[in-house]
C-alpha cells in the first residue's frame, strides 16, 4: 500500500508545525459524514477549518477506496483530540494526546460509522506499520478517538457501537507487529 504525501500547509488552525514529542500512541477516529472523501477531508482542514478559525486535523486520511493521504508529518502536532475533553489518566500514563499521538481518520459509508473493506484493510496496514515503527504495543497504544475524552464522544463511532470489533482491529493490528518483527 502506498501513502500519499498531501501536506497541508502550516497555519495556526490545522498544521501548526510544532515537533511532536515521542509517539506513545495512536488515534483512529471517523470523518462524521457518510461519503465524504479524503480529499474532502483534506480540503476541511486546509481551507474551511482557517476560514472559520476551527482548530482540528489529523495525520492521516483513509478514503473509502482504500488510498492513504498524509496530511501533516509524524513528526509534528495534529489537532484531533480536544484539549479539554482529554482525562487525567490519560495525560498522565501517555502525554497530552495532540503532542503525543498520530491520528487517524476513517471515511465512512454511513452515519453507522461503516467503512469499506478497503479503509479497514488499509487502517489495519497503517496502524501496524505504525505500532511497529513507534514501538507501540498495539492494545495499550490504539485507542478510538472516544477513549481520550471525557464527554462521550461516539469517535469512531462503529468501534464504540461494536467493541468485539474493535477489540478484534486491535489483535489483527498485534498480530501484524508481530509478523513485521518476526519477518524482517
Amino acid at each position: 500500500m502506498r501513502i500519499d504525501d498531501r501536506l497541508i500547509k502550516v497555519n495556526k488552525y490545522t498544521r501548526p508545525g510544532d515537533k511532536a514529542d515521542e509517539r506513545t500512541g495512536i488515534v483512529v477516529h471517523w470523518v462524521g459524514v457518510a461519503g465524504q472523501t479524503a480529499e474532502q477531508v483534506r480540503y476541511f482542514f486546509e481551507k474551511v477549518c482557517p476560514r472559520e478559525k476551527h482548530y482540528s486535523s489529523a495525520h492521516y486520511v483513509i478514503d473509502l477506496d482504500g488510498s492513504i493521504l498524509q496530511l501533516i508529518p509524524d513528526d509534528e502536532v495534529a489537532y484531533h483530540v480536544a484539549s479539554n475533553t482529554v482525562p487525567d489518566k490519560i495525560v498522565r500514563s501517555h502525554g497530552f494526546p495532540n503532542h503525543r499521538m498520530l491520528g487517524i481518520e476513517c471515511c465512512v459509508l454511513d452515519n453507522e460509522g461503516t467503512m469499506t473493506d478497503q479503509t479497514y484493510e488499509s487502517l489495519i496496514y497503517l496502524a501496524t506499520i505504525k505500532s511497529d515503527k513507534y514501538n507501540l504495543f498495539p492494545f495499550a497504544g490504539l485507542f478510538r478517538h472516544y477513549d481520550l475524552t471525557t464527554t462521550g464522544k461516539d469517535c469512531h463511532r462503529y468501534f464504540v457501537r461494536n467493541l468485539s470489533e474493535w477489540k478484534q482491529f486491535k489483535s489483527l493490528v498485534s498480530m501484524g507487529v508481530r509478523f513485521l518483527r518476526w519477518h524482517y
